[in-house]
């Protein structure tokens, strides 16, 4: 998953860093590296981002295609 990605769903589904680093249990600023590419968005992060905000396989190929 690209930081862009990342952001577009958070935008989205309506959270700012400072929320979902607190829904994910991370920091605002690994959330903000991981946009920017500055750090590798893993694997386990990348099901937890789409599993805590609820994005199903649909709304993801969706959302792929509106930032493509």
């Amino acid at each position: 998953m690209s930081g862009k990605l990342f952001a577009t769903i958070r935008k989205l589904e309506g959270f700012n860093q400072h929320n979902l680093a607190l829904k994910l249990g991370v920091s605002q600023s690994l959330i903000a590296k991981m946009e920017q590419g500055e750090r590798t968005i893993t694997e386990h992060m990348e099901r937890k981002l789409l599993r805590e905000l609820n994005v199903t396989p649909e709304k993801l190929a969706v959302i792929k295609l509106l930032i493509a």
